[in-house]
């Protein structure tokens, strides 16, 4: 069994370092007043997914934030629109963000294994 995915912090100037390096980054983002458990998503518990993120196909981050404020929560409101519930995102090399939390997750998987085989010319 794969271990379970390790969120680190988030920072848009990480996330634009790790992209330009061909890295997948997958946010977790939510306001603070949510309680982190209640709402983690059951995707992050997919064995698909956590051998995704063992083998290294995306770094994963999270981000909480306060009545959306930060610069960090604002640039990511920018790019995948803003709500008051908690989301997931995909960032990718070469095409804008995606909030993934709505598709299921095959299409994570997807969209995580072609952007990684193709990011290192595989």
């Amino acid at each position: 069994m794969p271990p379970p995915i390790h969120w680190t912090p988030f920072t848009w100037v990480e996330m634009e370092q790790q992209v330009s390096d061909e890295n997948v980054v997958l946010l977790y983002c939510h306001p603070t007043y949510a309680v982190p458990d209640d709402y983690l998503l059951e995707e992050f518990h997919d064995l698909r997914l956590l051998r995704l993120h063992a083998d290294g196909s995306f770094v994963a981050r999270t981000l909480k934030y306060d009545d959306w404020e930060g610069d960090d929560i604002r640039k990511v409101f920018q790019h995948v629109g803003h709500t008051k519930y908690p989301m997931a995102i995909l960032f990718r090399p070469g095409v804008p963000p995606i909030r993934i939390d709505t598709l299921p997750i095959e299409q994570w998987l997807d969209l995580i294994r072609t952007t990684h085989r193709f990011g290192r010319g595989e």
